[in-house]
């Protein structure tokens, strides 16, 4: 029965997305390339984080790119202190990353 029960919670759908949610997710891949810009030898591609910011945004919608636009440089400076080692910076970023793959539109 428990293991049952556990499974059933593994497999239960994450929190759904709004629209801000996937704006602020955009806005994170988006302040990921911005800073790799200017972190030459760090990121050698960046067209996946490019295309994950585009998918973001197409999800986000029309009425998100205020959003994206306000919330792109804060994610900027937050990749650029996660490179920088900033162990706080590091655990956000890694938890807008997981919720982001969380809640990745197809």
């Amino acid at each position: 029965m428990r293991t049952a029960l556990a499974l059933m919670l593994l497999a239960a759908p994450a929190a759904a997305a709004t629209a801000d949610d996937y704006a602020r997710c955009a806005a994170l891949w988006y302040g990921m390339v911005d800073a790799a810009e200017d972190l030459p030898g760090f990121i050698q591609d960046t067209s996946d984080a490019k295309a994950l910011a585009r998918r973001f945004g197409d999800a986000a919608g029309a009425g998100s790119r205020a959003l994206i636009a306000e919330e792109r440089p804060g994610m900027e400076l937050l990749f650029r202190a996660y490179v920088g080692g900033d162990e706080q910076s590091i655990r956000l970023f890694d938890r807008l990353a997981a919720r982001c793959d969380e809640i990745q539109p197809k």
